[in-house]
């Protein structure tokens, strides 16, 4: 038995192969959005790592140079802890977010 009109299969053909296309099209847009996602997630968390580390930093250094020059703190120092208010402590609050461990060593500077 022949078909009367090959022009029907010619489009059902058509239309899974651009079903086919369009699926794997939005699979590849998926995977590529979820990429950028996870991207720019890392960047986020490595630039706030990177300014509480310099803030951490410069907290310890206008400390350092507040003292007199004989008291200068050297070498370990305690854990200081930052809660989640945004408060630092040095014993261990219920709610803190997280710890910095500084280590302080003074040295020449050879420009002067």
């Amino acid at each position: 038995m022949r078909l009367r009109d090959e022009r029907g299969m010619m489009a059902i053909s058509v239309a899974l192969m651009l079903i086919v296309v369009l699926a794997l099209f939005g699979g590849a847009l998926w995977q590529y959005t979820m990429v950028s996602y996870r991207n720019a997630d890392r960047l986020e968390r490595e630039t706030q790592a990177l300014f509480l580390a310099r803030a951490g930093v410069e907290a310890v250094m206008a400390a350092w140079l507040e003292e007199p020059l004989a008291n200068k703190p050297s070498g370990a120092i305690d854990r200081i802890y930052c809660s989640s208010d945004g408060s630092f402590h040095i014993e261990e609050p219920d709610d803190y977010v997280g710890y910095v461990d500084v280590l302080v060593t003074q040295i020449e500077d050879p420009g002067g």
